[in-house]
């Protein structure tokens, strides 16, 4: 509360009574625009977030996937894969949430569809095409597990 009263607008909020402190915060806030606010309250180190809903919080937070983690833009940041392997453009949630201090956090390209490496990795173990061919034929092994990477 103290340093509340320190902020421009809320001046005389360390005096009130608790139960008169929501009017008062009410009619406050309405009188400067939400970047006022996050700046006034940031400065004196009060913590702040804009309620705001996921739709928005994605539409003003996306960028190109880039190969970095996002940790740098802040508490949002979504990454557009407009190339993932699912065929479609994908939009992730950056992996900011655990943020240490002494180590890095990577960004990790997406998977593959499961399957997508079968013959590849069966010719790396010896197999010829023809002997692959059989394997997937017979059902022995698989180059995906269901028609679609995601669900359409």
């Amino acid at each position: 509360m103290p340093r509340l009263d320190t902020v421009a607008g809320l001046a005389g909020i360390l005096n009130l009574a608790k139960s008169e402190r929501l009017a008062f915060l009410t009619k406050a806030i309405a009188q400067a625009s939400e970047s006022e606010w996050l700046d006034r309250l940031r400065a004196v180190d009060v913590g702040i977030a804009v309620c705001d809903n996921m739709e928005n919080i994605r539409a003003t937070n996306c960028r190109s996937a880039d190969g970095l983690p996002g940790t740098d833009h802040g508490s949002y940041a979504f990454s557009v894969f407009e190339d993932h392997p699912s065929g479609h453009a994908v939009t992730q949630l950056d992996p900011y949430a655990v943020r240490p201090t002494d180590a890095t956090i990577y960004a990790t390209a997406p998977a593959e569809k499961y399957g997508a490496s079968t013959r590849t990795v069966l010719r790396d173990l010896g197999y010829s095409e023809p002997e692959i061919q059989i394997l997937i034929d017979s059902g022995a092994v698989s180059e995906s597990w269901s028609r679609e990477y995601l669900p359409s």
